[in-house]
């Protein structure tokens, strides 16, 4: 089984087979998009909830504001039926806490609130998320079963979803 990482800002789709993962997650967000039927997957590594000048040809999913429409369209290019499509989301934790530090600074609260209301205004459904808190995760999804796990630093166990 081929496993197909997703770097920062990185938009991976495969078919049929493979994991697709994002490793250390930390305030970054991986957004899973899944058609069953059609057995297509792929991953955007979301780093900042949105540029305020566009993406100008940069990293396709470096911000939620591009990289939403650009995983969707990746992974109908692949096969996916838009209307098939499912979500999970990962990651989005609070990495700098402090006393005095302002909530503007919780980029990972930002990236999934994002992330959230662009799918939530195109129809797309959240099948579940493993978000916040203050640890970084890796995210897993297996193309061929549609499964996602999710791994929090430290934890033992792996948490399917």
């Amino acid at each position: 089984m081929t496993t197909i990482p997703v770097g920062l800002g990185e938009i991976h789709v495969a078919k049929g087979e493979g994991h697709l993962v994002a490793y250390g997650l930390g305030s970054c967000i991986g957004v899973c998009g899944y058609d069953a039927k059609a057995s297509v997957g792929g991953m955007a590594h979301v780093m900042l909830p949105e540029s305020g000048r566009g993406s100008n040809g940069e990293l396709p999913g470096r911000y939620a504001s591009d990289g939403v429409d650009n995983l969707i369209a990746a992974l109908v290019e692949r096969g996916a039926e838009a209307s098939r499509l499912e979500f999970v989301l990962g990651g989005g934790a609070q990495m700098l806490v402090a006393p005095g530090i302002s909530d503007r600074f919780n980029i990972g609260a930002r990236n999934e609130a994002m992330v959230t209301r662009i799918l939530r205004q195109k129809g797309m459904p959240i099948r579940g998320k493993r978000t916040g808190g203050q640890s970084g995760r890796t995210l897993t999804l297996d193309v061929a079963t549609g499964k996602v796990t999710v791994k929090a630093v430290g934890d033992k166990e792996l948490v399917t979803i």
